[in-house]
């Protein structure tokens, strides 16, 4: 096996604790070690960094799955209207009743999720909104355009920009999913069937529909893409106050 001898000193890994090669004198031995060091680090890392986007995204997709199982049930609900008959009937008010079922669970869904996420969402939020005008002054603190060397700053800021723009569009579908429920309801051929019943349970869900539980922003503001844009202009009306301040 071909190998490099090299000093001690020039092998630095991330972590020490590896004995399986000699790596402070085999070369191929060191980069074997740093490489696994360095995925290991970046795998544990990531779910760290990312676990609250992966939990919010995956919330947000089981929203709108059940939302569309919702419109696809509606779709179904009244799709035979004649002939009429007592065993149509019974099979439409046991459909209708699962319905409801699960449009309670998808409510009750998001209220529990926006119990835990409101002062989550507001924390990221206003750090988001510190760390956006901290990028905004450092890029230009030496003049416009960023030169080379705080040009990092740039793609900080557009990652930050990024995140904040992946949840307020999560929000924005939920809303909007959960409000079309009512208008899913209203066009099933409800005026075509002699049972009241069937009636005052598809006006319920309508009626619930429009208390739509969403996710917000510390209880103080919906999360959604009218505040994404406000939260960016702030960004930018923070750092002009602060760039005239300092001058």
């Amino acid at each position: 096996m071909l190998y490099v001898v090299i000093t001690a000193d020039s092998n630095i890994l991330i972590y020490k604790g590896y004995d399986l090669c000699d790596y402070q004198t085999n070369i191929l031995c060191y980069r074997m070690v740093l490489s696994w060091q360095t995925f290991f680090m970046f795998a544990q890392a990531l779910p760290t960094a990312f676990a609250f986007d992966y939990i919010f995204v995956s919330c947000v997709t089981y929203i709108y799955i059940g939302s569309e199982q919702l419109a696809n049930a509606f779709r179904q609900l009244f799709l035979l209207v004649h002939p009429e008959s007592e065993v149509l009937m019974k099979l439409r008010r046991e459909n209708l009743k699962e319905i409801v079922d699960q449009h309670n669970m998808i409510m009750n869904f998001v209220k529990e999720v926006n119990s835990l996420t409101c002062i989550i969402l507001l924390a990221q939020f206003c750090c988001s909104l510190g760390s956006m005008t901290f990028c905004l002054y450092m890029s230009t603190v030496d003049g416009i355009p960023p030169d080379n060397e705080h040009l990092h700053y740039i793609m900080l800021y557009m990652s930050i920009v990024t995140e904040l723009l992946l949840f307020s569009v999560g929000g924005t579908i939920t809303h909007d999913k959960l409000q079309s429920i009512a208008k899913d309801a209203f066009e099933v051929d409800w005026y075509l069937t002699g049972q009241s019943q069937l009636r005052r349970d598809l006006c319920f869900i309508m009626q619930r529909s429009q208390n739509i539980k969403t996710f917000r922003v510390g209880n103080m503001s919906d999360l959604n893409l009218i505040l994404f844009v406000t939260v960016v202009k702030s960004s930018v009306s923070m750092y002009t106050l602060i760039n005239q301040l300092s001058q």
